[in-house]
């Protein structure tokens, strides 16, 4: 999967729903910078064990419902991934509005090229 979705990140990604951070660990070779969020205690708990060593790579509590938890980040991100979360997202109205809150302006909507899944936003400067 990883392999599939490179191609179109930017440097700068946010992935939403990392989980214990299989994809998370694959996607964030090369990249400047990487946050892993998720809402799951134990899961960030692992993710944090897993990527502490990665200079370029943070972990945070996000949850896809809440603005507030992005806050942090406005305009931080040229890319979001986000697979299999939108299933979980009651307000995908307000999600979107996150997305563009956090990623970079200019940005534009990708889905996963297999099952044309929306993946996220990328930066098209």
């Amino acid at each position: 999967m990883a392999d599939t979705i490179r191609p179109y990140l930017g440097k700068r990604t946010m992935e939403l729903g990392a989980g214990i951070g299989n994809l998370s660990v694959q996607l964030a070779k090369g990249m400047r910078r990487y946050l892993a969020t998720g809402i799951d205690a134990e899961h960030l708990s692992r993710l944090r064990n897993r990527l502490q060593h990665r200079r370029n790579c943070e972990v945070h509590h996000c949850d896809l419902e809440s603005a507030k938890d992005f806050a942090p980040f406005p305009d931080s991100f040229d890319s979001v991934v986000c697979l299999n979360v939108l299933v979980r997202a009651r307000g995908k109205r307000s999600f979107r509005a996150v997305q563009y809150q956090i990623c970079a302006r200019a940005g534009r909507a990708r889905s996963d090229p297999r099952t044309r899944r929306y993946v996220g936003l990328r930066n098209t400067r």
